[in-house]
């Protein structure tokens, strides 16, 4: 080969070479969605949580790693996390909702670094946004967080889930029902009335569970499940939406279900819960039409859609906040603050976790406790 084709050929490899590398290495973005509701630790540290430089390398991230796509770990007030992810961006869902930074510029390595208020008290849960539901969260749970409750794999109860017929809502909707074991009371089953059907049987699992362990009175649960529309929940975002959920759920779900199942018709013996905006419909939905429930258990709560508070109503308001939760922890905190100004007895519990079901879990246990006690022994059984 002539020294002129050669010197030629070297030259166009070189001017090439970096495309080359380009192609074949991921493309990852520098750009970090950070979440708005966790701020930086410098100057001054946050009450609950707040993000720091990484405190730890590419080399350690990559060997906490191994085979998984995502790890955390806790060196005294630090909570560090590290995760594999081919994508443009990385970003935690669950207890944290926050951005991860990248570890390099070719690789798919990514991390964050926390400082943790109170460690020993948080329960928090992790994904990666974007992963299927399937794909279980990484817990951490503080040896000092809410226990969890009990939990039966095998229900105890009865659980089916019927296709209800609906002129308000124009198409069928599927509604899950449980029913404790045994024979139900000559005023029929208490009744825990609850948004996210489709997302109860963790909930049914623990009641069932603590029903099995004297925990709590035998108690039914019927749960609608969510529509395609948010308004469904959200009074303030469609108010059509809303009233044909309220007309399906209070003239012709519940009606049929009480006679079927033998379910309460007493508002002081049902609960109504929610989260999320779940829980703002259960709020809404107890001040709109006081005979639907006496009791709401709500946590987490947009506060998107302001609820018609009116004093003198007869109303016990239980919610549940997550120190981590960002918006949600404010629309509760604005709820209660509404329903303290009003007269409504309203208690809100704020935990070290973010926006996730054991937190919730956690709490509906001591909601259940407070709302439906267990019978007290008899005299002979004491005896």
């Amino acid at each position: 080969m002539p020294n002129g084709t050669y010197r030629y050929l070297s030259s166009a490899l070189l001017l090439l070479a970096p495309a080359i590398a380009s192609a074949q290495a991921p493309r990852q973005s520098t750009e970090i969605v950070r979440s708005a509701f966790i701020p930086d630790c410098a100057p001054k540290a946050a009450d609950a949580i707040c993000r720091q430089p990484l405190a730890f390398r590419y080399e350690e991230a990559d060997q906490r790693l191994g085979a998984a796509d995502l790890v955390y770990w806790l060196d005294g007030q630090t909570f560090n996390v590290a995760a594999r992810s081919p994508t443009e961006t990385a970003q935690l869902e669950g207890g944290i909702d926050d951005g991860l930074a990248p570890m390099s510029t070719s690789g798919s390595l990514w991390g964050a670094s926390y400082q943790l208020a109170q460690p020993e008290r948080a329960l928090i849960e992790l994904r990666l946004k974007g992963q299927t539901g399937k794909v279980p969260f990484l817990v951490y749970r503080g040896t000092q967080a809410p226990p969890a409750p009990p939990s039966n794999a095998v229900l105890k109860g009865h659980v089916e889930t019927l296709d209800m017929k609906s002129t308000a809502l124009g198409n069928p909707r599927k509604v899950t029902v449980y029913v404790p074991p045994g024979t139900a009371p000559k005023a029929g089953w208490p009744t825990v009335i609850a948004a996210n059907g489709e997302a109860i049987a963790p909930f049914v699992a623990e009641i069932d569970a603590m029903i099995e362990r004297g925990e709590i009175q035998p108690v039914a649960v019927v749960a609608p499940w969510q529509g395609s529309s948010p308004g469904e929940y959200l009074r303030g975002k469609d108010p059509d939406a809303y009233a044909r959920h309220a007309m399906f759920v209070q003239r012709e779900a519940l009606p049929p279900l009480q006679a079927r199942f033998h379910l309460t018709r007493d508002p002081a013996r049902r609960l109504l819960f929610g989260y999320g905006p779940g829980g703002d419909w259960a709020v809404q939905a107890a001040l709109r039409d006081p005979t639907i429930a006496a009791h709401v258990a709500a946590f987490s709560v947009s506060g998107l859609s302001e609820p018609p508070f009116r004093s003198g109503r007869k109303l016990q308001l239980i919610m549940a906040a997550g120190a981590y939760d960002g918006p949600y922890l404010h629309g509760s905190r604005q709820i209660c603050s509404l329903a303290s100004a009003s007269g409504t007895p309203c208690t809100l519990q704020i935990d070290a976790a973010g926006h996730a079901p054991l937190i919730w879990q956690a709490q509906l246990a001591k909601a259940l406790k407070t709302v439906f006690p267990a019978a007290p022994p008899s005299k002979a059984k004491r005896r």
